[in-house]
């Protein structure tokens, strides 16, 4: 068990003892390591698989799950004859445990852990600009995102109302600031073997798992196990519009508007259009990383992932 108990704007430290206990019942003899200033959560995930972990849990938010899973998939750790991931969440939303059927109470979701079945799941691997406009690569378990949200997430991670506002008001406060200031891009969209796609945006998702944004069906058709990346392009229209969009994203029926376009592909290219706007920014699993250009490719039964009841592949709403 590896934990990051600043995970999740702290709620991983109060679930923590919970966590502890029903790993005690469940997994009698497990190693407990936490994360800190001297070893990351990938630091430590490295070190547990070349120790021979056959079983890596994860206490955190979804940004601790990437880099737990990026560690594996960088270093040549992860597939068929690596440790098996689980997580624990403790995020605000915990996209990524819905996804993977890890629901309900911290006791209840070791539970499942303990009972449940092994997968080997998709990841997708990114090469994109760094804030410092050098190339850097991550690769993204759930979903990765550039435009509004992306703005959000930055804003909403730095902001000063988190010294004494809830999660949720702050992502509310800084999502009304980031949509009245925020210019669409005018980007190019190559995906692999389809014609390229030329607009502004206010949104493109990049997606393995289906949810985001502490519930969005982003992606409802998303596939963790099908080879193939979901990519939800939002196009720029007003701000009115655009906030009508987002409500209906929640049951996924953004999908027939005339302003959204899906697409299904095993590699896609993203790039800012000179001269038409400012350079789009780039989160991934809810960790804002950079900005385009971007290269995305799926890697497909690249991780194996302790799931709960459900297979990821059969989870619809």
């Amino acid at each position: 068990m590896i934990a990051d108990l600043t995970a999740g704007a702290g709620r991983c430290a109060k679930i923590w003892p919970a966590a502890r206990k029903a790993l005690d019942a469940h997994f009698p003899g497990h190693d407990r390591w936490i994360a800190g200033p001297d070893q990351s959560i990938g630091d430590l995930t490295g070190k547990a698989a070349r120790a021979g972990a056959g079983l890596i849990i994860i206490a955190g938010d979804t940004g601790t799950a990437n880099e737990a899973a990026d560690a594996l998939l960088a270093n040549g750790l992860a597939g068929e004859n690596g440790p098996v991931l689980g997580f624990v969440p403790a995020g605000a939303g915990s996209d990524l445990a819905h996804s993977l059927r890890l629901t309900g109470s911290t006791e209840t979701i070791v539970g499942l852990l303990s009972a449940g079945e092994d997968r080997m799941l998709d990841a997708g691997r990114l090469q994109f600009a760094g804030p410092d406009g050098r190339q850097k690569s991550r690769h993204v378990f759930n979903i990765a995102n550039l435009g509004v949200s992306a703005v959000i997430a930055r804003r909403s991670e730095q902001s000063v109302l988190n010294r004494f506002a809830s999660i949720h008001m702050v992502f509310f406060l800084e999502s009304l600031l980031a949509l009245v200031r925020f210019r669409y891009p005018q980007v190019r969209i190559s995906a692999d073997g389809q014609d390229p796609i030329e607009c502004a945006i206010a949104e493109i998702v990049i997606a393995n798992g289906r949810i985001y944004g502490g519930g969005m069906a982003i992606a409802p058709d998303a596939d963790m196990e099908d080879g193939m990346l979901d990519v939800v392009v939002i196009t720029g229209v007003s701000k009115l519009q655009l906030l009508d969009q987002m409500d209906k994203i929640y049951n996924g029926a953004h999908r027939t508007s005339p302003y959204v376009k899906m697409l299904r592909t095993k590699g896609l290219t993203i790039e800012t259009l000179a001269g038409r706007g400012k350079t789009a920014e780039l989160v991934i699993d809810g960790v804002p990383c950079g900005q385009t250009p971007v290269r995305a490719d799926i890697l497909p039964r690249a991780l194996k992932v302790r799931c709960g009841a459900a297979a990821p592949s059969v989870i619809r709403t």
